[in-house]
């Protein structure tokens, strides 16, 4: 196992999901060994996060390392890293990780929002506290580039945020439809704006996470052009 400086681990590893997905500004501690990797990092509302990807085999060697080593609030592995029964991970759940570079076809209705305004964030936050609670952004968090949405009156019936990593890709993030109109396409209408504009970015690449379960939400983004690029498993971290 070697520990390195973070910002040598892009010019060392080859790794969609770490080019992509993950800040090398947030990095704060980063090992190889064998085929694997693994990151420290700190979001500000997940707390600490392990990150171990890579082949399966040093991966499972890396993550058990690491647990005697290093304080984190959470994990994050990829699906094929095998964990014995010692591991005490809390709401350890699967999703997917997916990835498009191609422009989704343009939506109607669907608005840009200003969380400077205090009606914008206060209906981005009633829509989250009553559909989605366990959301993965709020107006409030800095990472959140941009949020979109479509109005029903006053209320927002969908929304979703737009955050940029660190080379400039844009991930979509707390994509949300009120209950009482789901299925009538707004939530794929917010996914393509936030597609379109995350394709502006310097990388041209959007990307998202589903839950391994949820085909409904799946099915909309394949028609929006995603494909799964890695299945992952994340869930807070109590000790080995």
């Amino acid at each position: 196992m070697e520990e390195l400086e973070p910002g040598l681990l892009l010019a060392r590893v080859d790794d969609l999901f770490l080019r992509h997905r993950m800040d090398p500004r947030a990095i704060s501690r980063a090992w190889l060994h064998g085929g694997s990797f693994a990151t420290v990092d700190r979001r500000s509302r997940y707390g600490t996060t392990l990150t171990v990807l890579g082949d399966p085999d040093d991966g499972a060697e890396l993550l058990y390392a690491l647990a005697e080593r290093v304080s984190v609030d959470r994990v994050r592995l990829g699906a094929d890293i095998v964990t014995s029964d010692d591991c005490r991970f809390v709401q350890l759940a699967q999703w997917d990780w997916m990835l498009t570079r191609r422009p989704a076809p343009e939506p109607e209705g669907v608005a840009v929002l200003d969380v400077r305004s205090e009606q914008d964030r206060a209906a981005i936050n009633a829509l989250l506290d009553s559909d989605n609670p366990d959301a993965h952004g709020r107006p409030e968090d800095t990472e959140v580039a941009a949020w979109a949405g479509i109005w029903d009156g006053s209320d927002l019936a969908a929304v979703g945020a737009l955050e940029r990593t660190g080379d400039g890709s844009g991930h979509l993030r707390s994509v949300t439809t009120r209950r009482d109109v789901r299925g009538r396409g707004l939530g794929g209408g917010v996914s393509a704006l936030l597609t379109n504009m995350a394709l502006d970015g310097a990388s041209r690449v959007a990307s998202l996470g589903v839950f391994c379960d949820n085909d409904a939400a799946r099915r909309v983004y394949q028609r929006l052009g995603y494909r799964v690029e890695r299945t992952l498993k994340a869930g807070r971290f109590e000790t080995l």
